[in-house]
């Protein structure tokens, strides 16, 4: 999913009955596969979470298990920015549980449920950035 909450084809692939394709995304994303089946499209959301949850672990063995030395004064915003990550984190996989909870496969993509797809767009953007600034909030080593 584009920021302009359009899709984009990666790639288009035939796959036949009774086989499978193994696809890899490397990006944190909204992605849709299309199926035709009798002249009928059938719109499948798939969304690829890995590096939110590898990062999500890393923030928290950084707090737990702190790298040796002296980082007590680094502790307090290490604590009030990993809450603000999790209160952010808590709030996607809310989402998230509702959308695959509700549906995850449509006949089309209206415009409520493309913002819906946005806003959770939205937090993996989010995420990313959190994520990819820099290895650790307050460098203690």
């Amino acid at each position: 999913m584009q920021n302009d909450m359009t899709f984009f084809p990666i790639s288009a692939i035939t796959v036949g009955a009774l086989s499978q394709v193994i696809v890899t995304h490397t990006e944190d994303n909204i992605y849709t596969y299309t199926v035709n089946k009798d002249d009928k499209d059938y719109i499948y959301i798939v969304i690829n979470y890995c590096n939110l949850r590898n990062c999500l672990i890393k923030e928290i063995q950084n707090l737990i298990c702190p790298k040796k030395g002296n980082c007590s004064e680094c502790r307090s915003k290490d604590y009030y920015d990993f809450n603000a990550l999790i209160i952010n984190a808590h709030t996607y996989f809310n989402m998230l549980n509702n959308e695959y909870n509700f549906n995850y496969l449509y006949e089309a993509l209206n415009p409520n449920k493309l913002n819906e797809l946005y806003d959770l767009k939205s937090f993996l953007t989010r995420f990313n950035e959190y994520c990819t600034n820099c290895n650790k909030i307050c460098d203690c080593k």
